[in-house]
């Protein structure tokens, strides 16, 4: 058991070294940082801004550790819809893996203490799939959360569409209808296009195009078709109310068929428990009965 000990001390102590140097911020060297400031761009904040915390200084640690593995991709749109930031999800990711490799040593550590000995090879195996397994645990969680945050626009945005139709009846620009309905709410995607068209004024760009943008950013296709058709109106003068409504129309039919399937395959799921507990109910029923009939 000693060779056991010691390796198992050697990881433990591993795993703390690189915890310790992910948590100390290192000093960059100067001609490093100049040329890192000189290709650094204004719209570039992530790189700009120190680490904070436990969490992000292990992310960024881990972020620049694995940015060349080819398996490694930064699910950005998921991230920006659910105001995660890059260190923030590197950082989950490199904690859940240390949790993976903490598993196998703690439970090996209590079957020694008990005078069990258990191989190495096994424990080191497990180890090392509970911290692959583990590492990539935080992507599941993005993308569950940012499936409902992209159910829950969906719904904001046909309200926001008639918002816009409201506005161009009333005799609104193109922009101004953008403006004035996303004033209307207050919801976190409504304040989001508020600064977007805000923007956009002050740049002296096209609000569309900035809608479109947003759409790239958050992976929502239901923004390009919105600046699309207000682009028309802008630049062509058409008459777009129409097919605001019609696509707003369009785009809760859609939620409602989503819905009643996601409501089905529910109920789905509930028929084979609801079996079971009708078989046990059954055979509780009928048990004194065939018991009698045996024992005569």
């Amino acid at each position: 058991m000693t060779p056991l000990i010691l390796i198992l001390g050697g990881g433990i102590g591993a795993g703390l070294y690189l915890l310790v140097r992910a948590l100390i911020a290192p000093q960059p060297a100067l001609p490093a940082a100049l040329e890192r400031l000189s290709a650094s761009t204004p719209g570039d904040n992530t790189l700009a801004v120190k680490p904070r915390g436990l969490e992000e200084r292990l992310g960024a640690w881990t972020e620049r550790a694995i940015a060349h593995v080819p398996m490694i991709i930064t699910p950005e749109h998921d991230l920006a819809l659910i105001d995660w930031s890059a260190r923030k999800f590197y950082g989950q990711k490199a904690m859940a893996a240390l949790a993976g490799l903490l598993f196998p040593v703690i439970m090996s550590m209590l079957a020694y203490l008990g005078n069990i000995a258990l191989p190495i090879p096994i424990t080191v195996g497990t180890m090392a799939v509970l911290a692959g397994v583990f590492f990539f645990l935080p992507d599941i969680e993005v993308r569950q959360r940012a499936a409902r945050r992209r159910i829950h626009y969906r719904k904001v945005i046909a309200a926001y569409v008639d918002f816009v139709a409201l506005a161009r009846i009333g005799g609104a620009s193109a922009s101004q209808s953008l403006r004035d309905a996303a004033m209307v709410g207050d919801n976190e995607l409504f304040v989001r296009i508020q600064q977007l068209i805000e923007r956009s004024r002050l740049r002296g760009t096209s609000a569309w195009g900035d809608l479109r943008e947003l759409g790239d950013e958050l992976g929502i296709s239901e923004l390009h078709e919105i600046a699309d058709i207000v682009r028309l109106s802008g630049e062509e003068g058409a008459s777009i109310w129409e097919n605001l409504r019609s696509h707003a129309s369009s785009m809760r039919n859609a939620q409602l068929r989503t819905e009643q399937g996601s409501a089905n395959a529910k109920s789905e799921s509930m028929s084979m428990p609801l079996a079971v507990l009708a078989g046990a109910f059954v055979s509780l029923l009928i048990a004194p009965a065939l018991l009698t009939l045996a024992s005569s």
